[in-house]
């Protein structure tokens, strides 16, 4: 008896320390969400791919304007003096350098649409790159949200599991008391001590159910596994229907709002501007070309004073040149009918995945608003049967009291209390989690 009290101490006193708020972190729903945006992953890398989408509207931006080049050639060459000239029968052999340095300029005028095209794509990238920010948050946030309810349940169910121990564990101390003094049989102390080793076993498994579900909670807010986190476990669970009068009224609202519907549509629109400027591949390109060369010579040794000074070679030997370029595809007609087609298909498909998404969508929000319902009633139910319950226990402990019941009957009316509870606070919980998903 002494171990059982030992054991029993364990689970009521020392298996708490999981809930305590001595260490560790303690966060309620709120504070888990905001961590879990802050440093999830999936968040981090979509802000990174913004930054990309920014840098690649400004590079958009910039391909208007003219790009200027500065080049510079070095050559060197051997020159040789006339055998006529040099003093000995052998020629001399001169080293001379040349530079040659010029400035290009190239500026599109026209390009088919393409620079319009990148443009208004880069625009909408970066739209589309806010729209993916937001779904990885709310993504994020949702799973989140689900797995903090999933621990606090599971909380619950352990503290339940504990109440129902304690429960039983006095009530064996009281029958232990009992056949002391002759009150009560060996069969029934058995019977009571068994259901406490069931109970006891039944808190073992909802603290690795809570356990198993904290770990999860972790890993996706993305707090360090080694670390301890404690979730508040006194937020009140208040729920808010939502009742809709119609098929137009409940849908559409959600269709307007949803992020993923929005982001298809932008993909839609860029997909539509690839097309027209699929069309106008065969379409001649121009690009003004702008060029400033000039060049200077020199010895490398005893020439200085043959040669003219770099200066004034660069100024001499000065050139400009302006010209348009203008291209004529003449022989990629099968390579322009292809980019039609493939710009088609393309189109085809977003449109496609469009309205797929948008018609499951429109139908998860219906199945979602039925689940709703069906929780809402059951969570009435629930809270019904919780009552009549209490009423109950309360009346069999008056009987029992009275000595009109068992020892036995007056726990099972006991277990049957805290089975309701559990029952009511499931119901109540799963309510909270799909309203909170639909809206």
């Amino acid at each position: 008896m002494f171990m059982r009290k030992v054991i029993i101490s364990f689970i009521l006193f020392l298996c708490p320390i999981v809930f305590s708020s001595a260490q560790g972190v303690t966060m309620g729903l709120d504070e888990c969400i905001k961590y879990a945006v802050n440093n999830h992953p999936k968040v981090q890398i979509e802000m990174e791919n913004g930054v990309v989408a920014n840098s690649e509207r400004t590079q958009a931006y910039w391909a208007y304007f003219p790009t200027i080049d500065f080049s510079t050639d070095v050559s060197m060459s051997l020159n040789s003096t006339d055998k006529e000239k040099s003093l000995s029968n052998n020629p001399k052999y001169n080293t001379l350098f040349g530079n040659i340095y010029a400035l290009k300029l190239q500026m599109p005028l026209y390009s088919g649409g393409k620079l319009t095209y990148n443009y208004k794509v880069s625009k909408r990238n970066i739209e589309i790159s806010q729209l993916n920010i937001q779904l990885a948050r709310e993504d994020v946030a949702e799973k989140t949200m689900m797995a903090y309810f999933e621990v606090l349940y599971n909380a619950y169910v352990v503290a339940q599991r504990k109440k129902m121990v304690k429960s039983y564990a006095y009530q064996t101390e009281r029958l232990e008391r009992m056949y002391d003094l002759g009150g009560s049989s060996i069969s029934d102390l058995s019977q009571m001590r068994a259901a406490l080793s069931k109970a006891e076993l039944e808190v073992s498994k909802a603290m690795l159910e809570y356990d198993k579900s904290l770990i999860g909670l972790k890993r996706v807010m993305n707090f360090p596994i080694s670390e301890t986190l404690v979730i508040e476990q006194d937020m009140p669970i208040g729920i808010t229907s939502t009742d809709f009068k119609g098929r137009n009224v409940e849908v559409k609202p959600y269709l307007e709002n949803n992020l993923y519907l929005r982001k298809l549509a932008k993909e839609v629109e860029t997909k539509e501007d690839g097309l027209v400027v699929a069309k106008q591949y065969s379409y001649p390109s121009l690009i003004l070309n702008g060029l400033v060369k000039s060049n200077s010579n020199s010895l490398l040794r005893n020439g200085s004073n043959k040669m003219v000074s770099m200066g004034d070679q660069l100024r001499n030997n000065l050139s400009y040149f302006v010209g348009v370029t203008i291209s004529f595809p003449i022989f990629n007609r099968f390579r322009a009918k292809h980019e039609v087609v493939k710009a088609k298909g393309s189109l085809a498909i977003s449109n496609h995945n469009l309205h797929e998404y948008r018609n499951g969508f429109e139908a998860i929000i219906l199945q979602v608003q039925s689940e709703i319902e069906a929780l809402d009633t059951q969570s009435k139910l629930s809270e019904n049967n919780l009552e009549l319950t209490r009423t109950a226990n309360a009346s069999l402990i008056r009987k029992f009291e009275e000595g009109a019941i068992s020892l036995f009957e007056l726990q099972s009316s006991n277990n049957q209390l805290l089975e309701a509870e559990l029952e009511y606070m499931y119901f109540r919980i799963k309510l909270q989690v799909k309203t909170r998903v639909l809206n």
